[in-house]
């Protein structure tokens, strides 16, 4: 992922040096987008950096400036997307050897040199995309960007002393378990 809150040219460099020396054979960079009822969108959304609330938006394919970087412009990253793909997979000789012996090995030859040449001339991200949906018009509008946002709470569970108090221990189980079939 490039983008991140803390990166800088410099650590967007570190991560593309790193994953190229992965032994990969399937790579895949995307920007770094933080989702509505995170915490990084919420820490963004109070900083106002938040610069897209169409949710159509939201893909990791997309190319859209979503949130405002706080030391890279859109230009940058995208910059350095196009550049994570080119060192680590057109310029790294062994990702191609790798590649190759999985095209050979499982019969995919073909469909590799297809999506590789495919690959090569599209580019890494893409504004396309959005959805069609039925009577748009008719659905509710929101103001994200003037309403307070509330913190999204995720259910945590685990056992209690209490939980354990009340179930049944070994001792019980045949008393259930002919009652049960009563």
């Amino acid at each position: 992922m490039l983008g991140l809150t803390a990166d800088t040219k410099e650590t967007m460099m570190d991560t593309i040096n790193y994953a190229r020396e992965l032994p990969l054979d399937m790579i895949r960079f995307a920007n770094t987008i933080g989702f509505p009822g995170t915490e990084m969108f919420n820490r963004y959304h109070a900083k106002g950096m938040v610069a897209s609330y169409n949710w159509d938006d939201y893909s990791f394919y997309s190319s859209k400036s979503l949130f405002t970087h706080q030391e890279l412009t859109e230009d940058i990253l995208n910059e350095y997307m196009n550049l994570a793909y080119k060192k680590s997979i057109f310029f790294n000789p062994s990702f191609i050897l790798r590649r190759l012996w999985r095209g050979i090995r499982t019969g995919d030859f073909f469909w590799d040199a297809y999506y590789a040449v495919k690959f090569a001339i599209l580019p890494a991200s893409t504004n396309k995309g959005g959805s069609h949906y039925y009577a748009k018009d008719r659905w509710p509008v929101y103001d994200f960007a003037n309403k307070n946002l509330s913190r999204t709470e995720y259910q945590i569970v685990r056992k209690t002393t209490k939980m354990e108090k009340d179930s049944p221990n070994e001792s019980q189980l045949p008393n259930l378990i002919a009652v049960g079939k009563q």
